[in-house]
């Protein structure tokens, strides 16, 4: 019942740590990268949240582990062992690939929004330049109503 009880304290220090990181984050980071893009912003970000919190996790770990292994409190300058020395690589692997990872999924997510908000202008310009090409051929046509001339309009065929 210690053990678990002790794994449940290290989950709930963690998550308590990785809260204190992400809102110092969002706190802070808009006066540093001010003026930046979303994606950008969004990566440092990530990229802080994961710099930051993951060596303090890491280090809370470690110290719990030594803890529960000796018994006692763990010494100011301790080893680490092979064990400790693979388990370190594994985990820093983890960070960096998930770090990867999230900066090519906020990519692939700016490309999108950047292709649909494109899409979205060409769509919003070509409504335009149709309503003003109507508009000056219904002038044109007003006008030689008025004056009795053949439509200028119809020779071109501005409007359906």
């Amino acid at each position: 019942m210690h053990r678990s009880a002790n794994i449940l304290q290290l989950i709930i220090e963690a998550l308590c740590l990785i809260a204190a990181v992400e809102l110092s984050t969002l706190l802070l980071l808009p006066k540093v990268v001010a003026g930046m893009s979303g994606t950008f912003e969004a990566i440092i970000h990530a990229a802080a949240l994961t710099l930051i919190a993951g060596p303090l996790i890491l280090w809370r770990t470690f110290t719990a582990v030594r803890t529960s292994r000796s018994g006692t409190q763990p010494a100011a300058k301790a080893e680490l062992g092979p064990a400790s020395q693979e388990y370190l690589l594994v985990v820093t692997a983890v960070i960096i690939t998930g770090l990867g990872l999230t900066a090519l999924a906020a990519t692939a997510a700016h490309r999108n929004i950047r292709l649909d908000a494109r899409t979205h202008f060409d769509q919003l310009t070509e409504r335009l330049l149709i309503n003003a090409k109507r508009r000056v051929a219904f002038r044109i046509a007003g006008r030689d109503l008025v004056l009795g001339t053949p439509s200028f309009a119809q020779m071109l065929k501005l409007y359906d």
